[in-house]
């Protein structure tokens, strides 16, 4: 072969391998890899709160009417240690009764806090006030007691009110009850009718007791100390029922 051929082959050869080299791609560059994102831990939940119940206010008591004040004093009052009465009424006026059922005083009254209820005298002045104790009793401006007490209609009912109900001998099984229309009864321990008529008041006596046939049987009268007594001594105590 011509040696000039063989050059050319030669370098022609040369000439591509330069050319194959120059043509292969090269690797690309590492990318950075970006980090992971960090994932978010969940939010913690929060159990909702639970409010505090509002306190109950208690209701504010309404505060007492005239009429509700004036209610604890209506009605009968004996004082306790004299034989005078008093009468309060609903449209707020007031008497003062004598031992006769006489009566001595009157007039208005009004309700004032501190002093209770004011009466009035019937020129305007006060007369007196009543305050209430905690056993139903009421007592006045010098502290006398006045205990309730059903004021009757006559001196007559008035003689006659202590005896009232049922009374046992102190000695005998037997009882004596006396009524209001001033009739009595005498009884056993059975509660069997031994007994019974009418009765008086006799100043000095007391409650004297007569048979059907009218002439007197016993009388019953109050001592000093409280108690009654029939003529012949003997005590008699108030029961409720006998039994």
């Amino acid at each position: 072969m011509d040696l000039k051929k063989i050059v050319s082959l030669i370098t022609a050869l040369l000439m591509l391998a330069a050319f194959c080299a120059c043509t292969t791609p090269s690797s690309p560059d590492p990318q950075p890899t970006a980090a992971p994102e960090e994932t978010a831990a969940p939010a913690e939940t929060k159990a909702p709160e639970t409010e505090a119940p509002a306190p109950t206010e208690e209701p504010t008591p309404e505060p007492a009417t005239d009429e509700e004040k004036l209610s604890g004093f209506l009605g009968g009052w004996k004082f306790e240690d004299r034989d005078e009465y008093l009468r309060v009424f609903p449209d707020w006026t007031w008497e003062m009764l004598d031992g006769e059922l006489m009566v001595t005083e009157s007039g208005n009254c009004r309700y004032e806090d501190g002093y209770g209820l004011v009466l009035e005298s019937m020129d305007g002045s006060d007369f007196d006030y009543l305050l209430p104790n905690d056993d139903d009793t009421i007592y006045n401006s010098v502290f006398e007691v006045l205990i309730p007490f059903e004021i009757p209609e006559s001196t007559e009912e008035l003689l006659l009110a202590p005896f009232l109900g049922t009374w046992k001998h102190e000695e005998r099984d037997e009882y004596y009850v006396f009524y209001a229309d001033w009739t009595w009864e005498r009884l056993d321990g059975d509660r069997n009718v031994i007994e019974d008529g009418p009765c008086r008041y006799e100043e000095g006596y007391g409650l004297v007791l007569e048979n059907l046939e009218g002439s007197d049987e016993d009388f019953l009268r109050f001592f000093d100390d409280g108690n009654l007594y029939n003529s012949a001594g003997y005590l008699m105590t108030r029961v409720i029922d006998p039994q």
